[in-house]
């Protein structure tokens, strides 16, 4: 178990440093004071967002659900600590693609603005 704790800490790390980077590369990209977060089944934006909040809130919610995940581990069970390190994986690896997905779509809608 201690390798996958190294893993799961590991891919968490990684995972907040890109999605850090994306948000500092896509921020140079977007001019825009506000930033869609959500599309509808047209692909037009449904709501937006200050720019700021747009381009880094996906970090502090990672950073608050990773670290409760790692809270977690301190107090659960042993046999549970398990399923957390998996959770902590698969958190951090769909936070960090979905931050790339998102900013990568706003830029190219404030690219059209």
């Amino acid at each position: 178990m201690p390798e996958l704790q190294t893993l799961a800490l590991g891919v968490f790390i990684l995972a907040v440093l890109v999605i850090a980077e994306a948000s500092v590369h896509f921020g140079g990209r977007v001019a825009t004071a506000r930033v869609p977060m959500q599309w509808g089944i047209d692909g037009k934006p449904t709501w937006y967002a200050p720019r700021t909040i747009g381009l880094w809130s996906m970090l502090g919610f990672t950073l608050v659900i990773g670290g409760g995940l790692i809270a977690m581990m301190r107090f659960a069970e042993s046999e549970k600590v398990t399923s957390l390190l998996y959770g902590l994986i698969v958190l951090s690896v769909t936070m960090a693609a979905t931050q790339i997905w998102h900013l990568n779509a706003v830029s190219k809608w404030a690219a059209r603005q």
